[in-house]
């Protein structure tokens, strides 16, 4: 995975993470335009547009914690 992919991801879902005070939905993953860096949290399967990655939330904790152990 492109690791400016990944760090827009993980900084959006920690952000998200850290607002809210366990009563908010889980998402099941995030999105990333490819191009722009924009990140959105998803709450369904999505349909992708051709520029964009989904990429799950399990994969966001696994890098966050790979983070946190370094």
């Amino acid at each position: 995975m492109d690791p400016n992919l990944a760090r827009a991801a993980l900084q959006f879902y920690i952000a998200y993470r850290s607002s809210q005070q366990g009563s908010a939905r889980q998402p099941i993953g995030v999105t990333v335009n490819q191009q722009t860096l924009k990140v959105s949290l998803v709450f369904k399967l999505p349909v992708l547009l051709p520029e964009e990655v989904f990429i799950p939330i399990s994969e966001l904790q696994r890098i966050d914690f790979m983070q946190e152990r370094q």
